[in-house]
């Protein structure tokens, strides 16, 4: 699925929204790093592209040796193509699920994850039905304008950045439960996103 995406994918719009696909070993490296525990898991992939990083982290948890319950999954992706194919992978999550006697309810949020993300950490401080026990991310990289939409969103948290992926990990990381697991490609610049007590 992530070749076939690739290939329909148009390389300018591609560089213009920062999107860089991640190869299977990477995913599957990802996916073992997490320690959840836990009867029902919720798992938030922002920027989920075809949904390689979900179904590695699926199959992880799925492989455990007591397995969860039931696995809860928000995958936010905004390309309309690889919508479409993020679709396709969540079904074969939950069919991969269902052999492992897993409930798996996966869901496609086709919309802005830093307005989504934003308007979901707010209301977390009111609902903890809103938090997550996981996220794995590979983030967009590309660079917010000082004086667009996305830029006043993030000051709505108190995230001052001028780079969509460290917004991305910091509304992430204040949607995660207190000693939530994420995993995320970052450059090394980014350790300063993650000075947050609850992460």
């Amino acid at each position: 699925l992530r070749l076939d995406a690739t290939r329909k994918l148009d390389p300018e719009r591609q560089a213009q929204m920062g999107q860089f696909m991640t190869p299977l070993p990477i995913a599957k490296l990802m996916a073992s790093l997490f320690t959840a525990k836990g009867r029902t898991l919720r798992l938030l992939d922002a920027g989920a592209g075809v949904g390689s990083l979900s179904a590695a982290l699926v199959q992880r948890l799925c492989a455990a040796g007591r397995p969860p319950d039931q696995i809860s999954l928000s995958a936010y992706e905004i390309d309309p193509i690889l919508a479409d194919h993020l679709k396709l992978t969540l079904e074969a999550c939950r069919s991969h699920a269902a052999r492992a006697g897993v409930r798996f309810d996966g869901e496609v949020r086709q919309e802005d994850f830093v307005l989504a993300g934003v308007s979901s950490a707010r209301a977390s401080l009111f609902d903890a039905a809103q938090e997550y026990d996981c996220a794995i991310l590979n983030p967009p990289y590309r660079k917010i304008h000082t004086d667009s939409r996305t830029r006043a969103l993030l000051r709505q948290l108190g995230v001052e950045t001028s780079n969509l992926y460290t917004a991305f990990l910091a509304i992430a990381v204040k949607l995660l439960k207190p000693g939530g697991q994420l995993v995320a490609i970052t450059p090394r610049s980014t350790s300063a996103v993650l000075n947050d007590p609850n992460a």
